[in-house]
Protein backbone atom coordinates (compact mmCIF):
# COMPACT_ATOMS: atom_id res chain seq x y z
CA UNK A 1 0.00 0.00 0.00
CA UNK A 2 0.95 3.59 -0.55
CA UNK A 3 -0.35 6.78 0.52
CA UNK A 4 -1.55 7.83 4.01
CA UNK A 5 -4.08 5.55 5.87
CA UNK A 6 -5.20 6.73 9.53
CA UNK A 7 -6.59 4.40 11.65
CA UNK A 8 -8.48 5.94 15.02
CA UNK A 9 -10.77 4.36 18.00
CA UNK A 10 -10.09 3.41 21.67
CA UNK A 11 -8.96 0.20 21.06
CA UNK A 12 -6.79 1.31 17.94
CA UNK A 13 -3.52 0.69 19.83
CA UNK A 14 -4.31 -2.90 21.06
CA UNK A 15 -0.89 -5.06 21.21
CA UNK A 16 -1.38 -6.69 18.38
CA UNK A 17 -1.67 -3.95 16.26
CA UNK A 18 0.76 -1.28 17.85
CA UNK A 19 3.92 -2.57 15.86
CA UNK A 20 2.62 -2.35 12.43
CA UNK A 21 2.07 2.16 12.63
CA UNK A 22 4.26 4.25 11.86
CA UNK A 23 2.95 6.86 13.98
CA UNK A 24 1.15 6.68 16.98
CA UNK A 25 -0.80 9.52 18.37
CA UNK A 26 -2.65 9.88 21.54
CA UNK A 27 -5.83 12.24 21.73
CA UNK A 28 -6.24 13.18 25.16
CA UNK A 29 -9.22 15.54 26.62
CA UNK A 30 -10.10 16.30 30.34
CA UNK A 31 -13.08 14.26 31.62
CA UNK A 32 -15.34 17.44 31.34
CA UNK A 33 -14.82 17.45 27.55
CA UNK A 34 -15.34 14.34 27.09
CA UNK A 35 -18.78 13.88 28.59
CA UNK A 36 -20.22 17.50 26.64
CA UNK A 37 -19.20 15.60 23.66
CA UNK A 38 -20.64 12.23 24.11
CA UNK A 39 -23.50 14.13 25.29
CA UNK A 40 -24.09 16.33 22.29
CA UNK A 41 -23.44 13.44 20.28
CA UNK A 42 -25.28 10.90 21.66
CA UNK A 43 -27.98 12.51 24.69
CA UNK A 44 -28.87 11.87 28.09
CA UNK A 45 -29.58 8.25 28.38
CA UNK A 46 -26.58 7.24 26.16
CA UNK A 47 -24.49 9.22 28.37
CA UNK A 48 -24.58 7.59 31.45
CA UNK A 49 -24.49 4.46 29.54
CA UNK A 50 -20.40 6.05 29.01
CA UNK A 51 -20.43 6.89 32.34
CA UNK A 52 -21.20 3.81 34.45
CA UNK A 53 -19.60 1.19 31.82
CA UNK A 54 -17.26 2.81 28.71
CA UNK A 55 -15.80 5.26 30.15
CA UNK A 56 -14.10 2.69 33.24
CA UNK A 57 -13.00 0.15 30.31
CA UNK A 58 -11.15 2.59 28.55
CA UNK A 59 -9.78 4.49 31.35
CA UNK A 60 -8.38 0.73 32.27
CA UNK A 61 -7.83 0.04 28.77
CA UNK A 62 -5.37 3.13 28.23
CA UNK A 63 -3.61 2.03 31.91
CA UNK A 64 -3.47 -1.57 31.24
CA UNK A 65 -1.62 -1.40 28.73
CA UNK A 66 0.29 1.79 28.84
CA UNK A 67 -1.40 3.06 25.66
CA UNK A 68 -0.39 6.51 25.92
CA UNK A 69 3.31 5.87 26.91
CA UNK A 70 3.64 3.82 23.51
CA UNK A 71 2.62 6.48 21.61
CA UNK A 72 4.68 8.68 19.21
CA UNK A 73 3.28 12.23 19.98
CA UNK A 74 0.31 13.23 22.62
CA UNK A 75 -2.28 16.24 21.75
CA UNK A 76 -3.74 17.57 24.02
CA UNK A 77 -7.35 19.25 22.97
Amino acid sequence: LSGLIIIEGVYALRPDFEEIYDLKVFIESDYATRIERIFARNGEEKLKVFESKWIPLENAYFEHFSVKNKCDFVVKN
